[in-house]
């Protein structure tokens, strides 16, 4: 049981004498604080909360698809990760309604380890993504996406897009391929990608002050939106693991 330690000071007191002010002796004390004794809940608060709290549920509990496999999270590469990324590289497209190269996720970002085979919910969403991070593209160099494989294959691999293929050897990106072609360094690419990421967190300074095209919608939304349009479509969600990135032991 957690328990707070909370100080209590006493009240300052004035008191007005020979036109001077003198303030009376302060006193401080400690009490804990637990579970068993913070007296009884408010009925009068929790009945203006119920009604909130019960739209809330009901928000998060609808079924906005269904996956006929679990989903799940893994290095260096996996079915929720490649579900993540492959729905923001549609979802850039669609919303900017340019061209995009890939789209990638960092690993952290994705905080659940798998959306199990069933229903999937919009709460479920929010537990994959809790974070409101936006959707960006960023237009990055051939030399910066490789300097970009090379950090990704340092950490044992990132969710990407089916457009990018890599090897990761001895923690180094090798045979990199952005739409089954070699990274050209003159060329300019289009990224999908956490605004996180894009404003060097992860360790990705190396990006900051690339120019940034963005979405304002949260990845989350995205997400929520591309199950909820695919359902209504009747198509069925699949992302398989296919050889994206691979790993030479």
């Amino acid at each position: 049981m957690k328990r707070y330690i909370i100080p209590l000071l006493g009240l300052v007191v004035f008191t007005i004498a020979c036109s001077s002010l003198e303030p009376a002796r302060v006193s401080e004390a400690s009490f804990a604080v637990s579970e068993d004794n913070v007296g009884e809940r408010d009925s009068t608060i929790l009945a203006m909360v119920a009604p909130y709290k019960s739209a809330m549920a009901a928000e998060m509990n609808e079924v906005i698809g269904e996956t006929e496999v679990t989903l799940r999270k893994g290095r260096p590469e996996s079915a929720l990760g490649n579900m993540v990324a492959d729905i923001l590289f549609a979802q850039a497209e669609k919303r900017l309604g340019q061209s995009v190269d890939f789209a990638l996720s960092n690993s952290g970002g994705l905080r659940i380890p798998e959306i199990a085979a069933g229903p999937i919910t919009r709460g479920k969403i929010y537990e994959l993504l809790p974070f409101d991070n936006r959707l960006v593209v960023v237009t990055l160099s051939g030399k910066t996406v490789a300097q970009l494989a090379d950090h990704m294959a340092s950490q044992g691999g990132w969710p990407v897009s089916k457009s990018f293929r890599m090897v990761i050897e001895e923690g180094k990106a090798k045979e990199v391929r952005i739409n089954g072609q070699r990274i050209d360094p003159e060329k300019e690419y289009q990224v999908a990608m956490p605004d996180y990421v894009a404003n060097g967190g992860d360790s990705s300074s190396f990006l900051l002050d690339l120019p940034q095209n963005d979405t304002g919608v949260f990845m989350r939304d995205v997400v929520i939106e591309y199950i909820k349009e695919k359902t209504a479509a009747g198509e069925p969600l699949r992302f398989p693991v296919d050889g994206r990135i691979k790993r030479i032991p």
